[in-house]
């Protein structure tokens, strides 16, 4: 069953290969995926589902792969924590 956040996604109606980039340096269409990520509606969803999933390739929620590695991991910080 597809996630209905997927539906309203910017890259909904595009081919899915230019979110998964082929090398590790970020092209140009991998900048273009990037940009529009940035203005999408639904890009929150998108890089829980990346997180959660774990999704380890390509652009999810307006992030590349590395940077969703370096997101997981860093340390969870309470709000407590955080003061």
């Amino acid at each position: 069953m597809i996630q209905q956040w997927r539906l309203k996604a910017a890259c909904a109606d595009r081919d899915t290969d230019f979110w998964f980039p082929t090398d590790t340096n970020i092209s140009p269409s991998a900048r273009r995926a990037l940009e529009i990520c940035r203005g999408c509606e639904v890009r929150t969803e998108c890089l829980d589902h990346a997180m959660a999933t774990p999704e380890f390739h390509g652009i999810w929620g307006g992030m590349t792969a590395p940077q969703r590695h370096e997101l997981r991991r860093r340390p969870i910080r309470t709000p407590k924590e955080a003061s």
